[in-house]
């Protein structure tokens, strides 16, 4: 009973907490929208060659170090395709910047390997299912590439996370890649619910129902209780409310989206070179509420 009272008065705080952020705590960036790729799924949309030098990416960083930023998320397309991207990894490491980097996994090199050591960088890699699922979208051998380089960054002692997109063509997939996540002994497992971002929104073929969206969600907390901490399961859920505009991401030309669920739901709040942080990350569309329960983990912090 006591415990009953104590979630439901924990809920009731949350509820009605107002949070106020000088800052973001973590962020996205879409360094690149270069891939080797063309998933049909893809949150980023469509690929642009052009991006930022690599001296404006320094200064970005600098304003991020300024306002104390603990955490970036490097995205793409695919990130390893900057040749610069090493010296990027190490800029925003000696500013006392977290740094993650989600890949596709088609890359290896003992460069890359050896900075992300270097910088203590989580590497978040993408598999859609088995061989002929994950193949289907990103090309014949895109699956044994990525299965031989998780094995290769194992070793080189690289932590991994392994960022799982459910989709309408891979619901069946869940369990296996529960189950190869456990057989290749990575210790943290990321399902992400699609959203009608990118070129998902125009094929939204992909998208799931409303009572898919339930069933499978469902199963996932089951494969939670079931898997204890190995691995440990996170799920991201860009339809729950409480994640709209709460992801602060900054696109490869250097402007800044507030994400919300949809395409039309993600607003351009400003540029970070041009317009500042400040301006950008206080527009009254973004949800720092949101922001601050959705990154608070990265803290001891007690209700």
């Amino acid at each position: 009973m006591k415990i009953v009272e104590y979630k439901e008065d924990h809920e009731v705080r949350l509820a009605n907490l107002k949070v106020t952020l000088s800052n973001p705590l973590s962020l996205c960036w879409q360094i690149t929208k270069r891939c080797n790729y063309d998933c049909p799924f893809c949150l980023s949309g469509e690929q642009d060659s052009d991006e930022l030098p690599l001296n404006k990416i320094k200064s970005i960083i600098d304003i991020l170090a300024k306002a104390s930023l603990v955490r970036i998320d490097f995205t793409g397309g695919e990130p390893f395709l900057r040749q610069d991207f090493c010296e990027i990894l190490t800029y925003a490491s000696n500013k006392g910047i977290e740094t993650l980097v989600t890949s596709n996994g088609s890359i290896w090199s003992e460069k890359i390997t050896q900075k992300l050591l270097e910088t203590n960088t989580l590497l978040l890699l993408s598999l859609d299912g088995d061989e002929e699922i994950h193949d289907k979208s990103r090309g014949k051998g895109a699956y044994r590439k990525v299965v031989e380089n998780i094995k290769r960054y194992q070793d080189a002692g690289i932590p991994l996370r392994i960022n799982f997109l459910i989709r309408k063509d891979n619901l069946d997939k869940i369990d296996y890649i529960y189950q190869l996540v456990k057989d290749l002994k990575v210790d943290r497992l990321f399902y992400i619910f699609i959203a009608p971002q990118g070129k998902a929104f125009t094929n939204r073929e992909l998208l799931l129902s409303n009572k898919e969206h339930e069933t499978y969600l469902n199963q996932i907390k089951e494969l939670k209780k079931v898997s204890g901490d190995e691995p440990f399961i996170t799920i991201q859920d860009y339809s729950e409310l409480g994640n709209n505009h709460s992801c602060f991401l900054i696109d490869s030309k250097g402007d800044v989206i507030s994400q919300g669920y949809s395409q039309e739901d993600c607003i351009n709040v400003g540029n970070i070179l041009a317009d500042g942080l400040d301006m950008c990350w206080n527009n009254p569309v973004v949800n720092h509420k949101g922001h601050f329960l959705q990154y608070s983990y990265m803290f001891n912090y007690y209700m």
